[in-house]
């Protein structure tokens, strides 16, 4: 019970701190598919409210019998769900910095491509 404990606060931390974009909505998949949009505050909230607010929006999402707790079997379904949403940030976040890589890999090929101006040498003529 403790280690699922831990496990689920682990992942729910590691979903805290994933980027999202602050000025838009936030999209989270249910267990029937989809996304559901949440919403964000428009002020940064301290991180117990912040924990609090996922909690309830966990258990609201993943208690199908309805009694307010997660359940085992509930708890491993939103765990892996979790574990999904959290691979698809990290995909996201890689293919990204894949792309700058790759970006930044074309300029300096770009750069070294363009003709470089002849050396200028200084010729003393002496008539």
């Amino acid at each position: 019970m403790k280690l699922v404990a831990l496990a689920l606060g682990a992942v729910l931390a590691t979903a805290c701190y994933a980027q999202a974009d602050p000025a838009g909505p936030v999209y989270a998949g249910p267990p029937g598919g989809g996304y559901v949009e949440v919403q964000q505050a428009q002020q940064p909230m301290p991180p117990r409210a912040r924990a609090a607010q996922l909690r309830e929006g966990i258990v609201a999402q993943f208690d199908t019998n309805g009694d307010g707790r997660l359940e085992p079997q509930e708890r491993r379904h939103a765990i892996r769900q979790l574990h999904r949403i959290e691979r698809q940030l990290r995909r996201e976040q890689r293919q990204e910095r894949r792309a700058a890589r790759a970006e930044r890999r074309a300029e300096r090929q770009q750069q070294r491509q363009q003709p470089q101006p002849p050396p200028r040498v200084d010729v003393d003529v002496q008539y």
